[in-house]
């Protein structure tokens, strides 16, 4: 938590750090957050291998799956932590829409800045509670396939561990292109509302947007669902139960950082917009707020789309496997 903290507050340096850089474009914002983003994965990931290799030293895979349950024991309060991030969001909206003084606004602001902390260190911690239990599940894989270990120099096993560790890039690929697509469609349908209003032929349609989202969130999420279900079960059948073991190795490999890189960038460029609009660098309306505005609209869907589907991600891949090896490789 305090390593989230430290990268998503605008309090802190790597957030300032990025809206300093808003102020010459929004290149070097992007630029910026992509590298708080990066760096901000390191101390997670080495924590989490230090608790792996701890909890083996004392208790083996069993203590292993003891940490993995006491993260989950406390759940309860991260849930109740990460819904205060989106109640102060819509409460922010509301007094802005309902132009309700700056002086509250600011209030909301800063109470909007918080919660992106927050959210962002219960995401964090979400990915870390997943990446155990995947671990977990790593362990029952192999006892349900009736394997001792992993043979690291085997063809299948190399094979496998490719291409489970490329299944999470896919998967960023089919969520920000439906994230793309909803927001083309979108855009389309403001555009044609507004000139409609401007020329008094028609009044806004909000019901229309939130269709168009909805149905666009729903069948964006076909694709990566199904892929997400097939992959393991084809690997299992045609490469055998290394493959699928080293798919499961190499998935939370490179799913673990890639989804702590997104939870963190997003909310940093957030919050670096937040910080600007405090009065810094200009404060709104000047040309590093317009930076952070775009920074804000790129870090958005990674944080609130692609990130939250990395995590479901790991559980996803870890069920399918153990299910595949009671189902396939028991007969």
């Amino acid at each position: 938590t305090h390593v989230t903290e430290y990268y998503t507050s605008p309090e802190r340096k790597p957030v300032k750090a990025i809206a300093k850089a808003s102020g010459t474009g929004p290149a070097v914002n992007i630029l910026s957050g992509l590298s708080v983003g990066l760096e901000g994965t390191a101390f997670p990931v080495i924590i989490f291998s230090a608790a792996v290799l701890l909890a083996y030293f004392f208790e083996g895979l069993y203590g292993i799956t003891l940490v993995a349950v006491g993260f989950l024991s406390i759940m309860a309060t991260f849930i109740s932590m990460a819904s205060y991030g989106p109640i102060v969001d819509n409460a922010n909206g509301l007094v802005t829409m309902a132009r309700m003084g700056d002086n509250l606004r600011r209030t909301m602001d800063m109470l909007d800045s918080v919660g992106n902390i927050t959210k962002a260190i219960c995401k964090v911690y979400a990915i870390g509670t997943s990446a155990l239990a995947q671990v977990a599940l790593f362990s029952a894989y192999l006892n349900a396939a009736h394997l001792s270990a992993l043979d690291a120099a085997s063809p299948k096993t190399i094979s496998g561990m490719l291409v489970g560790g490329v299944l999470s890039f896919f998967l960023c690929s089919l969520i920000i292109r439906a994230v793309s697509r909803a927001a083309y469609i979108m855009i389309r349908e403001i555009r044609r509302q507004l000139n409609g209003s401007k020329n008094g032929e028609l009044r806004p349609n909000y019901n229309r947007c939130i269709s168009i989202s909805t149905k666009a969130a729903l069948r964006g999420m076909l694709y990566p669902a199904a892929f997400s279900i097939a992959v393991p079960f084809a690997v299992g059948i045609f490469l055998g139960p290394e493959a699928l073991g080293g798919l499961m190795a190499g998935n939370l490999v490179t799913t673990l950082p890639l989804s702590l890189f997104m939870c963190i960038s997003g909310a940093a460029w957030d919050n670096a917009k937040k910080y600007i609009e405090t009065g810094e660098y200009g404060g709104k309306g000047s040309s590093a707020h317009e930076a952070s505005v775009i920074g804000d609209t790129v870090g958005d869907p990674l944080k609130d789309a692609v990130g939250p589907s990395l995590d479901i991600f790991i559980n996803l891949i870890g069920t399918i496997a153990l299910i595949s090896a009671t189902s396939i490789f028991s007969q």
